[in-house]
C-alpha cells in the first residue's frame, strides 16, 4: 500500500423506519426479508458489495474504495440497490428499541439475531468473549458504521480525535446519544453499555475512540448508522476519513 494506492472500506447496519413500533405482520416479512441475505459468514454476494442479516438489521459491505467520492459513491449505491431489491426504505439508526411484537416463538429467526452479538467485540469493549445476559436481552439495540483502514493503531489517537470531532461524536452528551427519550427508562446496569477501562459506562456505538485491531490495520467503529440519513454529514465522513488515510500515507508510504 502507497501514497496513491491505498484503499478504504466500509460497512452500515440499516433498518426499516419505526422498527420499534412493528407490529407481528411487519416483523414477519422483514424477518423474511432478512433471510433472503443469508448469513454473516455467508452473506450474499452483490456487484456492488455484499449484505447479510445482522442483529434486527441489514449490514451491507462495499468494495474497497480509493476516493472520499468513490466511497460515498459506492455507498449511496449499494443502498439504493439493497432499497430496490427489498422494496423497504432502509434507514440507519444509533439504537433501536426492539419492538413488543417481537418474541422467541413469534419470530425465531429475526429474535436469535436481535439477541446474539453478530461480530467479535471490540478492543474497547472489555473483550468480551460471550454476550453478558444484560446485553444479550437488552430490548435496545445499537447499529453502526465501521470503517476499515490500512492505518497502525499508533494513529488512533490521531484518527480518533479529527473524524470523531468532525462528525459530533466527542461533542455528545450521554443525554444527546440516547435523545429519544425512552433509553432513560433503563438504569444504568441495564442500558446497552459497557464497564469503561475507569469503570464508566460507555455505549457500544458513538464512543470516541472505538476499534478493532485487524490483520489489515483497524477496524474504526465509533460512528452509528444514522448518519446514513444525513447525506451531507455522510459526505463530510467519509472526505474526513480519505483525507486522513490519504495524508498519513502520503508521509509514510
Amino acid at each position: 500500500m502507497n501514497a496513491i494506492n491505498f484503499q478504504m472500506a466500509t460497512d452500515i447496519e440499516m433498518g426499516v423506519p419505526e422498527m420499534s413500533s412493528l407490529d407481528s405482520e411487519a416483523l414477519t416479512a422483514w424477518e423474511t426479508t432478512l433471510m433472503r441475505f443469508g448469513e454473516k459468514l455467508a452473506p450474499t454476494i452483490m456487484d456492488e458489495g455484499q449484505a447479510h442479516p445482522d442483529g434486527m438489521f441489514l449490514e451491507f459491505a462495499v468494495a474497497p474504495a480509493h476516493s472520499a467520492a468513490d466511497m460515498l459513491l459506492k455507498v449511496e449505491t449499494m443502498r439504493h440497490r439493497l432499497e430496490a431489491i427489498t422494496g423497504y426504505t432502509l434507514h440507519g439508526y444509533d439504537f433501536v428499541r426492539m419492538p413488543e411484537a417481537l418474541t422467541e416463538d413469534s419470530h425465531p429467526f429475526l429474535y436469535e439475531m436481535a439477541t446474539t452479538m453478530g461480530c467479535s467485540p471490540d478492543m474497547t469493549a472489555g473483550e468480551y468473549r460471550s454476550i453478558p445476559h444484560w446485553i444479550r436481552f437488552n430490548p435496545y439495540k445499537e447499529a453502526g458504521m465501521h470503517f476499515h483502514l490500512d492505518l497502525p493503531q499508533r494513529v488512533l489517537d490521531t484518527f480518533s480525535e479529527e473524524v470523531d470531532w468532525r462528525t459530533g461524536v466527542t461533542q455528545m452528551t450521554e443525554s444527546d446519544r440516547y435523545a429519544e427519550g425512552f433509553v432513560h427508562e433503563l438504569s444504568r446496569a441495564t442500558r446497552l453499555f459497557h464497564v469503561g477501562p475507569q469503570g464508566e459506562y460507555t455505549p457500544w456505538y458513538r464512543t470516541p475512540g472505538t476499534y478493532r485491531l485487524k490483520p489489515y490495520g483497524i477496524e474504526y467503529r465509533s460512528i452509528g448508522s444514522a448518519v446514513l440519513n444525513d447525506p451531507e454529514r455522510l459526505a463530510m465522513l467519509c472526505d474526513t476519513v480519505y483525507r486522513f488515510t490519504r495524508d498519513y500515507w502520503r508521509t509514510h508510504a
